[in-house]
């Protein structure tokens, strides 16, 4: 296969795969999710995008993630309201789609650490309330 096919080939790969994956943690083949598996879910992302990088460039592997990458990292930033504030939304989630996004939270769980266990404490040390985000994922879904 000549170079520039094999390129165009995986980057349609890789931009299938993000775009697939967002899909599916937005309709209803995920019935619920907390922040712990959206960690673990980021690192399985960054080990793919280590794996674009060997065939793609830097940049391509980058815009080919972007969509996915914003709302993991938008939901890792436990502040849920952030997402409401347009020049936030503007500069660090311009990709993220609020009826994509407003889906997604409300299938937001609380981490059992939030109901006694501190296993889950130190790798997410303030997640936010199933309250709080099912009040943002209402507001994003009322401004379709």
């Amino acid at each position: 296969i000549p170079a520039y096919l094999h390129r165009h080939l995986f980057s349609q790969v890789f931009q299938h795969a993000s775009d697939h994956i967002l899909q599916l943690l937005s309709c209803s083949a995920v019935s619920r999710f907390n922040l712990l598996s959206i960690l673990q879910l980021k690192a399985d992302i960054d080990y793919l995008k280590e794996v674009a990088v060997c065939t793609l460039e830097d940049g391509e592997v980058d815009y080919l993630f972007a969509s996915l990458d914003q709302v993991l990292d938008y939901m890792l930033t436990c502040l849920p309201e952030s997402i409401l504030d347009p020049k936030v939304k503007h500069s660090l989630y311009p990709q993220v789609q609020n009826p994509t996004l407003g889906r997604l939270l409300l299938k937001y769980q609380e981490m059992s650490s939030q109901k006694g266990s501190t296993s889950s404490s130190n790798l997410v040390p303030n997640p936010p309330t199933k309250q709080q985000v099912d009040a943002v994922a209402q507001k994003l879904l009322a401004n379709l």
